[in-house]
């Protein structure tokens, strides 16, 4: 008697999935015609053409029949050696292309990556159909030292091959390169390593007026000084000469150094860092330094294009008139020269002893220069006005230098109050007047300020770093001791609120928060 000879083999996409019946997925069964001699050890690629295919149970198979298995090609073969190691608090973001990671047999492609019970459960796994990939994303909790993935490449013919990757995880050393370059006038920092885009650091540049900018660093890869930096900040536009104190807070650690710029390009230079602040030893007075300034915006001329008006300042000067003044237009980029001694006024209201005035247009920045005559560009002591954008045609006689409240007015929640040891330091005269309000021992920031903002732009804030906000939180979310870091600025709404620097207007404050106000 002939004896039935069923073929098994790897069921195609193409072949339907018998669910009725106990064959499962992964294979199907053809039965071999009598007439048809099958030497098994020579199929490379199995024939099925002109065969039936079996529909009943495996179990229902009689004893008499035999169930062989040729070799129906080949399986899959990783060619991905390793995953790339995890850095401690940082997002872990890696994206698996299927052609990119393994081969398939001849005339198979590979059609997924099988991620079930093989990845920890931080990493949160995404698949893209059209992009054929699978993108795992995911923080490592603290204390991992590694941990290991376990995929298994899927071949169009459902043949599969596994793979275990382990991935050490190592402690990320915080790193900075910075430089001034003088044919755009500003400070450019980029630093690493790469943390994700979720994970920005912190950057603190205070320069040798005590001015301290704190911005959020965006995401922008480069290659700088041999290094693979990630984010980057760039200082407004005639940063303050002499040594400007970095505080970089990244991947839970902080980290300070220093810079020190005078006219030249001081191209990138990888920066020292340590864990504690560089003692400062502030310069020298300088006779004949600017010790206060008021200013005043008033706009006349509405859409001059040699400046709407002007640019009011008034100052007073310590020990002596010997001082150069050079005031500098944003706008219209060149510098102004004048000498104090022709400035001198009498009978201010304010009984102030100079004054001067330059031109400008809304939403310009102007920048006031001081040295005393003979000495070196690096002794510049440099004061800026923020212009306010849209139609404001005026603004109030203000204090811009020094701007520094200690035990500013509060608004507690109800009643009066007192309150010792708060101060609030900031820049950005029309576009940020910060206020410290409470409620029941809890403190919020404000911003009394009505700033102009042009139409096609938006007024964005940036609180101690964290994301862009059109608005300041209204919960009372502060506490005594707090030191909480506000920025403000115009952005055009074509570009990214983090550029940072196609920004129209911008202003900064610094807050230490005081104790809860006890009514009096």
């Amino acid at each position: 008697m002939a004896r039935t000879i069923v073929i098994k083999l790897n069921r195609l996409a193409s072949e339907p999935v018998l669910t009725t019946t106990d064959q499962g997925s992964q294979f199907v069964y053809y039965i071999v015609p009598a007439e048809v001699i099958l030497n098994v050890d020579d199929i490379e690629s199995p024939r099925r053409s002109g065969f039936g295919r079996y529909t009943g149970n495996i179990a229902d198979l009689s004893t008499d029949c035999g169930v062989v298995t040729p070799p129906d090609g080949h399986d899959p073969v990783w060619t991905l050696a390793s995953l790339p190691g995890a850095v401690a608090s940082a997002e872990y973001s890696i994206s698996l292309y299927y052609n990119e990671v393994g081969t398939a047999d001849n005339g198979k492609t590979i059609v997924g990556i099988d991620y079930s019970g093989g990845i920890p459960s931080w990493l949160i796994p995404s698949v893209s159909v059209s992009d054929n990939k699978l993108s795992l994303r995911g923080t490592p909790p603290p204390g991992t030292a590694s941990f290991t993935v376990t995929l298994k490449l899927i071949q169009s013919d459902n043949r599969t091959a596994s793979k275990t990757f382990t991935v050490v995880v190592t402690t990320a050393t915080p790193y900075l390169v910075a430089r001034y370059n003088p044919a755009d006038d500003k400070i450019t920092v980029f630093s690493g390593p790469d943390a994700g885009e979720t994970t920005l650091p912190l950057l603190t540049d205070t320069d040798t007026t005590g001015h301290a900018s704190r911005e959020q660093m965006r995401y922008f890869g480069a290659n700088v000084a041999n290094l693979e930096t990630r984010y980057r900040y760039d200082s407004a536009t005639g940063p303050a000469k002499g040594l400007h104190v970095f505080k970089l807070e990244h991947l839970g650690k902080t980290k300070y150094g220093s810079l020190t710029i005078a006219n030249a390009d001081t191209d990138y230079q990888v920066i020292t860092l340590s864990d504690t602040p560089p003692v400062v030893t502030p310069p020298p007075a300088v006779s004949g330094a600017v010790i206060a300034m008021d200013a005043r915006w008033i706009r006349t001329r509405a859409g001059d294009p040699w400046g709407e008006n002007k640019v009011y300042v008034w100052f007073n000067v310590s020990n002596s008139d010997d001082l150069i003044l050079f005031s500098k237009s944003q706008a219209f980029g060149f510098p102004y020269a004048q000498h104090t001694e022709n400035m001198r006024i009498t009978g201010d209201a304010k009984n102030y002893t100079h004054s001067s005035s330059v031109n400008s247009v809304a939403g310009d920045v102007v920048t006031f220069k001081f040295k005393a005559k003979g000495q070196a560009d690096s002794a510049f002591q440099e004061i800026s006005v923020n212009v306010p954008g849209g139609a404001s045609q005026t603004t109030a006689r203000t204090q811009i230098y020094p701007v520094v409240e200690t035990n500013p007015p509060v608004t507690p929640g109800s009643g009066s109050a007192s309150i010792a040891a708060q101060q609030i330091v900031s820049g950005g005269a029309g576009l940020l007047t910060p206020s410290v309000q409470w409620s029941s021992g809890k403190a919020r920031i404000a911003n009394l300020a009505t700033p102009s903002v042009p139409s096609g732009s938006t007024l964005y804030y940036w609180i101690s770093g964290q994301q862009p906000s059109t608005s300041l939180p209204t919960g009372y979310d502060f506490n005594p001791g707090d030191d909480v870091g506000v920025m403000v600025a115009i952005v055009p709404n074509n570009i990214n609120p983090n550029d940072g620097i196609n920004w129209t207007g911008k202003g900064w404050t610094n807050i230490t928060i005081g104790p809860a106000p006890v009514a009096n």
